[in-house]
């Protein structure tokens, strides 16, 4: 009997080892799984979300002399191609509304502004005679500031009633101005051309005075101010090459974006929302494609590649 007991004590013993080890092999391996893949989250961390740009993008395309008016869906990269026009200038502007654009057609040494409806696709002559440059909207989309050149002279701004057709000089004529832009409050943001450089200035037409925001022995240029009019996003090479730079409307606080050297950056403008800013640039290479990055000059995006140059971004809500 004594026998018997023993060898049941010992059965159950030989079974509660088996269960033990069994467990003890069972949370060994679930804790150097939860390990593994703990370390494999460190190393190959989930991608980060992909932002969401709001609207689109339209500009010049230029490809083996042929260009275009393009524009581009920032989130998917998708080109769509607007018109299709030999001779395009290098400047265009979009409406506050998102339906018209303004661009330049230049034929036999004259350069002309068209009016585009972006939804009919239709165009519209608005010049006739001389040189006309740079054009953009006024804050309420029903005249378009621009630049016309008079007998290589100067470069005067001027602006042009959609209505009624007429043409209004700015201010008398006193430098060589360049890249206007409408201020929400009636001035104008551009550059004029001063002791040898380029300098940002403020002109108001009622008083035909100019306030300069940049004054120094650089070049600073093209101007581009923000939906809220408290920044202006421009190009100085007061690094020795030129760099993309942010400053308050009153000229202070310069933040300077991009630190590259041998890089053509052009046509810098804001998002819709004042966050980002599109630009050109050769940053690799021969060819100018365009880029998103935000106000602390981290690249977001590049949309464009190939054999294609692009130019004058402007972002836009259709």
């Amino acid at each position: 009997m004594e026998r018997l007991v023993g060898k049941i004590v010992f059965f159950f013993a030989v079974l509660f080892m088996i269960a033990l080890i069994g467990l003890f092999a069972y949370y060994s391996y679930h804790f150097q799984n939860t390990k593994a893949k703990n370390a494999a989250n460190l190393l190959y961390p989930h991608p980060a979300p992909q932002i969401a740009f709001s609207g689109k993008i339209l500009f010049i395309s230029y490809f083996h002399r042929h260009q275009k008016l393009d524009s581009i869906n920032p989130n998917t990269k998708k080109i769509t191609p607007v018109i299709k026009k030999k001779n395009l200038g290098f400047y265009l502007t979009v409406s506050p509304s998102g339906r018209k654009a303004a661009y330049e057609i230049v034929k036999h040494n004259s350069s002309q502004l068209y009016l585009l409806n972006l939804i009919t696709g239709n165009s519209t002559q608005l010049t006739n005679s001389g040189n006309n440059l740079m054009p953009s909207f006024s804050p309420h989309g029903k005249r378009i500031l621009y630049i016309r050149e008079k007998q290589g002279a100067f470069r005067l701004p001027e602006v042009i009633n959609l209505k009624s057709g007429k043409i209004t000089p700015l201010v008398k004529p006193k430098h060589w101005y360049s890249n206007p832009r409408f201020l929400p409050d009636g001035r104008v943001l551009c550059t004029a051309y001063l002791n040898g450089r380029d300098q940002i200035i403020i002109l108001n037409p009622k008083t035909d005075q100019e306030l300069p925001i940049t004054n120094n022995r650089f070049n600073n240029t093209s101007a581009s101010l923000s939906l809220n009019g408290e920044k202006i996003v421009f190009v100085s090479n007061r690094a020795g090459n030129p760099e993309i730079y942010t400053m308050n409307l009153d000229g202070t606080h310069v933040h300077r974006l991009t630190f590259t050297t041998g890089v053509n950056y052009q046509d810098p403008s804001w998002s819709p929302d004042d966050k980002d800013i599109i630009f050109s640039a050769n940053l690799k290479g021969k060819h100018f494609y365009l880029y998103i990055m935000n106000t602390n000059g981290k690249i977001l995006k590049q949309l464009t590649s190939g054999d294609s140059d692009a130019f004058s971004p402007q972002w836009y809500l259709p």
